[in-house]
């Protein structure tokens, strides 16, 4: 009995080890080292999700030509989830995955089963949205922000993991809305929501500043969301006085 405790406990040692060289292989940009790598891991522990995750990210993008059936990206973070399915992440990540291969469908129904275990999240939530839109569908998408845009207002906004930080979905959200109600002719409502998504933006770059650039840095898509919110930013600051909605 101790002897299998023991053989067991150093099969999960080396899984994780060569889970942790894949890691450092692949941001060191080797891509050919970190799949052998997190392969063996992944045989030596069949049932941890995490080398699946990170091979599926690789064929994400190493893998240029369109499989005959599902790709090997899609069917590593599968494996992910069914191996841990009630982790949202994995959801997320497939949804993705998918985006990237041209899915919208596909990835609205992980953002969906992603959102039933995590219903608040910010993050899936503005991602569901913009896969509505891409799929075509504009009243689904709205109904996913106005959604994020009330949950702002909510508890659940005040008890975060990191308090200091403001949440950058919301700018998106009041940003889509306002462009509906200026669409709708809504002057009022629409100068609304585009002055919390601005004062918003002001929050949020005041946080990063306050988080220092160390956080930043190692967030993976902080850089990618500011260029995101900096795009918001110069196109709300140039489209309220042309639409006329700068003043009361």
């Amino acid at each position: 009995m101790i002897g299998v405790m023991l053989l067991t406990s150093l099969l999960m040692l080396c899984a994780a080890s060569k889970l942790e060289y894949g890691e450092r292989a692949l941001a060191d940009g080797d891509a050919y080292a970190a799949v052998e790598s997190l392969k063996q891991s992944a045989a030596i522990n069949p049932i941890s999700p995490e080398p699946h995750r990170l091979l599926g990210r690789i064929y994400s993008v190493t893998d240029t030509e369109p499989p005959a059936h599902e790709s090997r990206a899609v069917l590593e973070m599968k494996k992910a989830v069914q191996l841990e399915p009630s982790n949202a992440k994995g959801y997320y990540q497939l949804a993705k995955t998918y985006e990237r291969e041209g899915r919208p469908m596909d990835a609205v129904r992980a953002y969906k089963e992603g959102l039933s275990r995590d219903p608040h999240s910010p993050q899936m939530l503005a991602a569901l949205a913009r896969a509505y839109d891409s799929a075509g569908m504009k009243a689904d998408a709205l109904d996913i922000w106005r959604r994020l845009a009330a949950q702002e207002e909510t508890p659940y906004e005040q008890i975060k993991a990191i308090p200091e930080l403001v949440a950058p979905e919301y700018i998106f959200a009041h940003a889509a809305l306002g462009h509906e109600y200026e669409r709708l002719g809504d002057r009022g409502s629409a100068r609304l929501h585009y002055g919390k998504a601005l004062g918003r933006i002001e929050r949020y770059e005041a946080s990063m500043q306050g988080m220092g650039q160390a956080w930043a840095a190692a967030a993976a898509s902080a850089k990618e969301t500011s260029l995101l919110v900096e795009s918001v930013k110069e196109e709300l600051n140039s489209r309220l006085p042309a639409a006329g909605l700068s003043g009361r």
